[in-house]
This record gives structure tokens, C-alpha cells and sequence, in this order.
């Protein structure tokens, strides 16, 4: 239920409230270094087209506040410590809360492990947007970084003398790379590395990875 003409939330039993995301309680504070707003349904929204602008001003405000809150786009559910987040006095507060649509429109509260919060259902929706956006950018760059190892790889197993076909097999320079980051935890640096590189050809061989007629150093 939204605050409307200062009237508090409605009081609802714990167990009847919704649980807030989880993959949005604990979220690493890098996942939301920008906030991606759409400016055009911010324009059209009921908020931003019958709210004053004292009113807007605050909604926008929380908005960003929400973003760097645990868990992450909540508020907590207590009106005088939002009234200090905003850094405005409770006399303030009161007015704004008191017209029709007041700052905390569209926000309900939540269940968030042992305590109530206030959440926002556009809000959630961006911080998880940024969530998954991160984890599609985590990914690709390791994807990135894993392609790079792997060309890398091949470069050095040629080096030491490997058969071109081979070093050119992805599968087995694959496999190889899965032998090293299961073995070795430091850098792959040459001379030092190509020890254990042998070692893995070794290992590829008695596991039939690499046939006999093959060349291997």
C-alpha cells in the first residue's frame, strides 16, 4: 500500500508479507556502479505527472538512496530515518507526505530474512536489470580472458616442439588448460612453465588424449 496524506502502511502479519528478491539481499556493491533510467517512463509516470515537484524531487532521490541499501533497492520501514536519508526535517517530511501522491508512492513493504523493508517494484526490476547485466559482463569477459589463455597455450606447446596439429587441436589444448588450472596456481611463465606443460602432455598421453604417432617434447 502506498502513503498517501501521511497514513502509514497497513499493518500486515510478517508471514503475509511478499519475500523481497534474493539475489538482490547481500549484492555485491560493484553490480551497481550506473543506473540505467528510462526517462520516458519516468515522464509518463502518474508520480511525475500529479506529484509536486517537492514531491518528485524526494521520489527521484530515493530512488538513487535505494540503490547502495542492503538488500539493494530497499528502504528501510521506518519514515523518520527516510526522512533523514533525504536529509530533510520531519516537518518537511509531513508535508510531502501529506499531499495525494507523496514520495513513498508505489512502494510496499517487503520480507527480507528477519526484517521488513520497503521496496519498489520499478526499482527492483533495475536492480536486478544491473545484476544480470553484471553477470553477462563477468562472463564475457571471461570467456575473453579464457580464449587468450588458450591461444597463449598453443603458442608455447608449439614452442617447446609440440606438432603443429596438435597445438592446433582444440580439444586437447582445452583439456591441457583444465590439467594446468587444476595444478598450478601461479603465473605461466616461461622457462619454468614449459616443466609443466611436459607434464601435462605426459598426463595426456596416458590418458589417450594425444595418440602415440603424435609428437609431443
Amino acid at each position: 500500500m502506498t502513503i498517501q496524506r501521511h497514513r502509514p502502511f497497513e499493518i500486515v502479519a510478517v508471514e503475509d508479507l511478499p519475500d523481497y528478491p534474493a539475489d538482490l539481499i547481500d549484492a555485491p556493491p560493484a553490480a551497481d556502479f550506473f543506473i540505467k533510467f528510462f526517462h520516458i517512463r519516468w515522464l509518463n509516470s502518474r508520480l511525475h505527472l500529479t506529484a509536486s515537484q517537492q514531491v518528485q524531487g524526494m521520489a527521484l532521490n530515493l530512488f538513487m538512496i535505494s540503490r547502495s541499501q542492503n538488500p539493494m533497492g530497499s528502504l528501510p520501514n521506518d519514515e523518520a530515518v527516510i526522512a533523514r536519508m533525504l536529509r530533510v526535517t520531519q516537518e518537511e517530511w509531513r508535508s510531502a507526505t501529506a499531499q495525494p501522491i507523496g514520495p513513498l508512492h508505489g512502494w510496499r513493504q517487503y520480507r527480507a530474512g528477519e526484517q521488513i523493508v520497503l521496496g519498489h517494484a520499478v526499482v527492483i526490476e533495475g536492480c536486478q536489470d544491473a545484476i544480470h547485466r553484471r553477470e553477462a559482463r563477468d562472463a564475457s569477459n571471461e570467456e575473453k580472458r579464457a580464449a587468450q589463455r588458450l591461444k597463449r597455450l598453443s603458442e608455447t606447446m608449439q614452442a617447446i616442439g609440440c606438432d603443429k596439429a596438435l597445438c592446433a587441436d582444440p580439444v586437447l589444448v582445452q583439456r591441457i588448460d583444465e590439467w594446468l588450472l587444476s595444478n598450478h596456481n601461479g603465473q605461466r611463465r616461461r622457462p619454468q612453465f614449459d616443466a609443466l606443460i611436459r607434464r601435462a602432455l605426459e598426463h595426456a598421453v596416458r590418458l589417450g588424449w594425444i595418440e602415440r604417432k603424435g609428437r609431443a617434447p
